[in-house]
């Protein structure tokens, strides 16, 4: 921003509102004048003054931290009001309003505008990956070897930001590609993208200049003052904070003077990991938040009771999204037989009646739509071309539906009551709990021993399958209702006779089948594919009894690992032609190696 304006012929000030006291409101020209001396030179405080005041920007950061009540922020504008024409005001809390950052100030609020930061599109964000690449690589990288990496790290990226709980900005897409790029002997692919998380928290602890034992000591500090937030169900005030930390002191045998209160109040602020809002304190950023809790709850489930029926409740109750979230990173930590078990038991008691997804007879109601798959010609393709295509394509899918989010405010409540059927929180719940397992089995995949490995895979893959098979089963019970809708839609443009608006439609009906099958299986591989567990799926390949739906699971582990070789490409091709009047799944099948093939350079 202040880049952009100097280079406009603007002149901007920016400040910290961290530095911004009470005793500057009434002598604004002076401290003005001792900020205008620090950030520029051969520019006087009189000429400043008598420059055009349109020209004149203010930029204050981290408004959150301005400590400053109701009235002496109304007073504080007034003062700045005959020095510039234009005050930008940052606040890194996406979530509150303006009425909320100026403690709903009306007089501070009129004629204010309120922008938010864009998230960074697929397309840029493709072109920042390749920047990153290109950076740190020899010129003896193949177009294949590039086109793969590229592949993987988009794929890592929107791992990291599905969850949303850190916002998708250039500075956060950097800081994860720089970690990527500075460890690449480190199996990333195979690892949570709770690990990115982690790098955010300790890159600011090191902020922090001190020894590795008061990093420690702050460590253990924020687990239980994370703790302590998640009992109280909201942020906590300055008494309430001072109350925790003489008992932080007393709990671990601390002395006050070695670990003073200000000081830890100050540094945490300062770094931005705590954040005060409306006089309560909370955790800057969620991701800070559920990793301390999960943090703390894994540190301690082994001796007490009490976080063990906390960690029954939140399983119980996982459809809860912070409690996903929690979860989430309490399966990046260590591996926790108690934690395993309990997770087990719950996968175990969901979808008891619902049938595994198997993609073979449970489907034939959709291969009877249409007696022929049409012929799929592959040319040659430009990937470089294809694949901002797939990013363009994406983003105006994102813009819609947040166009969509924004219109659907006053349905909030039909919403909502759709989503607490029991169906609905069932189906969601075996959703969220396969993709802890898959977490499970990503970090600890190298230190399981085989049988743990089979257990926790077929666990996965049996709540995976069917949470599927309960969504193909709405579809193929309503089969006959979608084809005479669709039709009739037809119908009605007036472009077809009856015979071919059902034809027409019963098309229709299949390729969305279709999609929405290899959508379910390129989901299951994304939770559960690493390397570390190929050896369990090449022993599922090759036995007969494996479901279709096992089998290209097996597949498309193999392909998102890049581990080809002419066997395994023989035993596709076999399953191919042995799935001829399977049309849905033998399409699923062609549509899993075409994805590779579209967007990446491949040997075979």
């Amino acid at each position: 921003i202040i880049m952009d304006l100097f280079d406009y012929g603007l002149i901007p000030i920016m400040q910290d509102s961290k530095n911004i006291k009470k005793r500057h409101i009434n002598d604004i020209g002076k401290y003005l004048d001792n900020e205008l001396k620090k950030q520029f030179t051969g520019l006087s405080w009189d000429r400043f003054v008598q420059e055009d005041i349109k020209k004149k920007y203010l930029i204050i950061d981290n408004w959150d931290s301005l400590e400053i009540n109701e009235t002496g922020i109304e007073k504080l504008f007034d003062n700045l009001e005959p020095f510039f024409g234009n005050i930008i005001v940052l606040s890194s809390n996406s979530s509150v309003t303006v009425e909320e950052v100026f403690k709903a100030n009306e007089y501070v609020i009129e004629g204010m505008e309120e922008f938010e930061i864009r998230k960074v599109s697929n397309v840029n964000q493709e072109e920042l990956i390749e920047k990153w690449i290109k950076r740190k690589n020899d010129f003896n990288m193949t177009n294949e070897e590039f086109s793969l990496k590229l592949e993987e790290y988009t794929d890592i990226l929107n791992s990291v930001f599905k969850t949303a709980t850190v916002p998708k900005s250039p500075l956060y897409i950097n800081i994860i590609l720089q970690a990527l790029l500075s460890d690449q002997s480190y199996d990333f692919k195979s690892k949570g993208s709770a690990y990115f998380y982690e790098v955010l928290i300790k890159q600011t602890l090191t902020n922090i200049e001190t020894s590795e034992g008061y990093m420690a000591t702050l460590d253990t500090y924020l687990s239980e003052l994370s703790f302590y937030m998640f009992n109280l169900k909201s942020g906590f005030s300055y008494d309430e904070w001072f109350s925790f930390h003489k008992n932080h002191l007393e709990k671990y045998d601390m002395r006050a003077q070695d670990f003073k209160f200000d000081v830890v109040k100050k540094e945490l602020l300062e770094q931005e990991l705590l954040s005060n809002t409306d006089s309560l304190f909370h955790f800057n950023h969620d991701y800070i938040y559920f990793y301390f809790i999960a943090k703390y709850l894994v540190d301690n489930i082994d001796d007490s009771e009490e976080i063990k029926n906390t960690f029954r409740e939140l399983i119980q109750e996982i459809e809860n999204d912070e409690n996903t979230n929690i979860l989430w990173f309490i399966t990046h930590f260590k591996r926790n037989k108690y934690i395993v078990d309990e997770l087990v038991l719950a996968a175990q008691n969901l979808l008891k009646d619902t049938p595994a997804l198997t993609l073979d007879e449970d489907i034939s109601v959709f291969n009877d739509l249409m007696e022929n798959v049409p012929r799929l010609v592959y040319k040659e393709v430009n990937i470089k071309e294809n694949r901002r295509n797939r990013n363009e394509i994406r983003d105006q899918i994102i813009d819609e539906y947040e166009d969509e989010e924004n219109g659907l405010e006053q349905n909030r409540d039909n919403i909502s009551e759709y989503k607490q059927s029991p169906e609905v929180i069932e189906y969601i719940r075996a959703c969220k709990l396969s993709e802890a397992f898959g977490n499970v089995l990503k970090n600890y995949s190298g230190s399981l021993l085989k049988k743990e490995k089979e257990l926790l895979a077929q666990v996965t893959l049996d709540l995976s399958l069917k949470s599927h098979s309960q969504l193909i089963n709405r579809f193929s019970s309503n089969t006959d209702h979608f084809v005479n809708l669709f039709s009739e839609m037809i119908l009605k443009k007036g472009t077809r006779n009856k015979e071919e608006s059902i034809k027409k439609s019963k098309e229709f009906v299949f390729s969305l089948v279709n999609a929405l099958c290899f959508s379910m299986i390129q989901t299951t591989v994304s939770e559960i594919s690493t390397k570390n567990l190929l050896n369990l799926f090449d022993r599922l390949i090759k036995d007969d009894q494996t479901s279709t739906a096992l089998s290209l699971i097996s597949y498309g582990v193999f392909i998102d690992n890049n581990n080809f070789n002419d066997s395994l490409i023989n035993i596709m091709k076999d399953k191919f032609d042995v799935l001829s009047e399977n049309k849905i799944s033998r399409s699923t099948l062609r549509f899993l190696i075409i994805h590779q093939l579209l967007y990446c350079e491949m040997p075979h």
